[in-house]
């Protein structure tokens, strides 16, 4: 008789005993004695009982994980376990084999991957391939495959991991069309036509091509805007975008730089002249009326054209000029096109005189800043200011920030005016709290001039420090072209400042090289859907998926997410019900001087 039981053991252990007995017989067969053997089989019976506990982990695990797994032998397709994730994914039957594999791969995809898999149990494979669904759908698998090793160092398995990337993938693709793309024409952007026309400026070089870089400004577009609204104008820019691309080669680039700014790229001109045969070809189709929402839209184009080499060896000289001789054409009547040339040596005077101006305009006490109010959707409160600059100029008024900002920062004026400007805010800010104003947070834009100053932060710091200001009670908002770089200074500026108690948002995210290692990378509080997103939220599924997407990515990062350019109660309500934190824009306030923003507050106090 073969048993198990426990038994107690001397020392007071609970052991566990396999015991067999057995007759033991006379000469003449007859049993006169039983004899028997005891064995201490604990250590296997804990051995045993681990193994069922991890076969029963392994199951659980198994079926619990929305990847799949599967283990074959090295040198067939035979498989020795699968997950039942593989069904979940494939929406098919159970994996037997590696056929099962196969004859779902894509068929462009399928010799690729065969080949990739051979080489699994030799030192792994890391791989991604199309398949097909049971259901028809194509999708996107990623595979990771190791060889599993015997003590002597031969592999006799393949481990194998699949998931489904498919949603990742489509995510990336948007990303690299954010990247790369206008996400309203779908014409490469500023960033990306630079970057085209360098790479073609090099092999012009080498080739001794001619170029033609045309830039394109509508005429008078902000009046379409303005009497039909944004929707309107935007269908435009589309229709101006596909008119464009009629009347160019397949070699050539079209790009939209942003707003009603196009330029159009042409490589390997046998004479400059022949740019103006395009320029002219486009005025000619620009003659036809654009159809938008059932009316007939008559819209004139101003265009300036410089050449390569004459007008420039690089490509921001030749965009420059480009630009400067479109100024030129609207000058003259616009609906026409003019070649850059020297006599262009006026407007260069005319913006040296400006940066002269600029010079003195910080001592000369010219500069004022305006402040326009953010709205927590929450709780219906003013929960912030974000402090814009203006110039006051003498004899003129108030100037377009347009028209001097970028001399700033071009000049590196932006770096003096930039520390005003911080200093500043936060002597209102306190100046407003002792008049009893509610007290909210202030914002201030750094430029990426300002990052190239090594004390950036000491002196913001210390400009926070001077007015008493508590931690969190002021912002600094970045752009993505101050990240650019992705310095290790900017980082450790950043990195300080937030130590410090400031926040820090990403502003018009989404606009330029949007790359979701940025939120990963520095230390960000916030982060601002830009406005040409939030304009279209009510009109373009495009731009209601962008806007939901960071709303979703900021708030599983933990960011505070603010909407720009919010001007309607419809973009309001769309932002409210998708749980965005709070909106700025005309809708709510506009920019004010600071006696109308101290009124302002006064009057929401509580609210």
């Amino acid at each position: 008789v073969d048993a198990e039981c426990r038994m107690l053991h001397a020392d007071g252990s609970v052991r566990w005993v396999r015991s067999r007995t057995f007759p033991i017989r006379n000469s003449v067969g007859e049993v006169y004695r039983v004899g028997g053997i005891a064995e201490d089989i604990t250590e296997r019976k804990a051995a045993i009982e681990a193994l069922a506990r991890s076969e029963e982990l392994l199951r659980q695990l198994a079926g619990n994980i929305p990847e799949a797994f599967w283990v074959r032998e090295a040198d067939s397709e035979r498989i020795l376990y699968a997950s039942p994730g593989w069904q979940a994914i494939t929406g098919g039957p159970a994996l037997s084999s590696l056929q099962d594999i196969w004859k779902i791969v894509h068929p462009d995809d399928r010799e690729r991957v065969r080949a990739e898999a051979r080489a699994a149990s030799a030192g792994g494979v890391d791989h991604e391939y199309r398949f097909t669904r049971a259901d028809g759908e194509l999708r996107w698998l990623r595979v990771r495959s190791f060889p599993i090793r015997d003590a002597g160092g031969d592999s006799r398995r393949v481990a194998v991991v699949a998931e489904d990337v498919t949603e990742k993938k489509a995510g990336e693709q948007r990303l690299l069309q954010l990247a790369h793309y206008d996400h309203l024409t779908d014409l490469p952007n500023r960033a990306y036509f630079s970057e085209a026309l360098e790479r073609t400026l090099a092999q012009a070089r080498r080739n001794q091509w001619v170029v033609g870089v045309l830039f394109i400004d509508l005429d008078r577009f902000k009046g379409v805007n303005d009497t039909l609204g944004h929707a309107a104008g935007d269908e435009l820019l589309q229709q101006v975008a596909n008119r464009l691309l009629q009347c160019v080669r397949l070699r050539d680039v079209v790009g939209r730089l942003g707003g009603d700014e196009y330029a159009l790229l042409l490589p390997s001109l046998e004479q400059p002249e022949h740019a103006g045969s395009v320029a002219a070809k486009i005025l000619e189709s620009f003659t036809r009326p654009f159809e938008i929402g059932g009316r007939e839209l008559f819209v004139t184009p101003s265009i300036g054209i410089a050449t390569f080499p004459a007008d420039g060896d690089q490509a921001g000289e030749l965009l420059r000029n480009a630009d400067a001789a479109m100024y030129r054409a609207k000058e003259v009547g616009r609906n026409t096109y003019r070649y850059y040339t020297g006599q262009m040596n006026r407007l260069a005077a005319e913006k040296l005189e400006l940066e002269g101006l600029l010079r003195h305009a910080l001592e000369r006490g010219e500069f004022v800043l305006h402040y326009q109010p953010k709205l927590e959707l929450a709780s219906g409160r003013v929960s912030g200011l974000e402090a814009l600059l203006r110039w006051q100029r003498p004899d003129v008024g108030l100037v377009s920030p347009a028209t001097f900002i970028p001399l700033l920062e071009e000049t590196g004026l932006i770096v003096p005016v930039g520390d005003w400007v911080v200093a500043e805010a936060c002597r209102q800010l306190k100046a407003w709290q002792a008049e009893g104003a509610a007290p909210v947070p202030i914002a201030v834009n750094l430029s990426a001039r300002q990052f190239r100053e090594k004390d950036l932060a000491a002196r913001i710091e210390r400009a926070a420090r001077e007015h008493a200001l508590a931690p969190g009670e002021l912002e600094l908002e970045i752009t993505e072209s101050a990240l650019m770089s992705n310095d290790a200074d900017v980082v450790a500026a950043l990195d300080a400042l937030r130590a410090a108690g400031m926040g820090i948002a990403l502003d018009d995210f989404g606009t330029g090289y949007s790359s979701l290692s940025y939120l990963k990378r520095f230390p960000f509080s916030a982060v601002k859907i830009d406005q040409s997103f939030v304009s279209g939220v009510m009109t373009d599924p495009n731009d209601a998926a962008i806007a939901l997407s960071v709303i979703g990515i900021g708030r599983s990062l933990g960011l505070r997410v603010t909407a720009e350019g919010v001007e309607t109660k419809e973009q309001l309500e769309f932002l409210r019900a998708n749980r965005c934190d709070e909106i700025q824009g005309y809708h709510f306030a506009r920019p004010m001087d600071a006696a109308a923003t101290a009124e302002f507050l006064r009057r929401h106090r509580g609210r």
